[in-house]
């Protein structure tokens, strides 16, 4: 699932600001999952469906984080 959001979200993030894609992406996540409570639970496939686009954006949100300039205590 990592390995297909970074290949998603990747062109998506040059074609827009980071933080504009990272803002987007979390905010959609957390829109879906709260829809995902809406549904019924007689229709699934839909919930499942649901949360694992928000995942999927979550997780492509992270990949795509703006670098820090800060160097790992190990990289010292």
């Amino acid at each position: 699932m990592g390995l297909v959001a970074l290949i998603v979200s990747t062109p998506i993030s040059v074609k827009i600001t980071r933080k504009a894609f990272i803002g987007g992406a979390f905010a959609l996540s957390g829109i879906l999952l709260l829809l995902e409570l809406a549904v019924p639970s007689v229709y699934w496939w839909i919930k499942w469906v649901l949360v694992m686009v928000s995942f999927c954006l979550a997780a492509g949100a992270f990949q795509v984080r703006p670098y820090t300039k800060s160097q790992p205590s190990y990289a010292q």
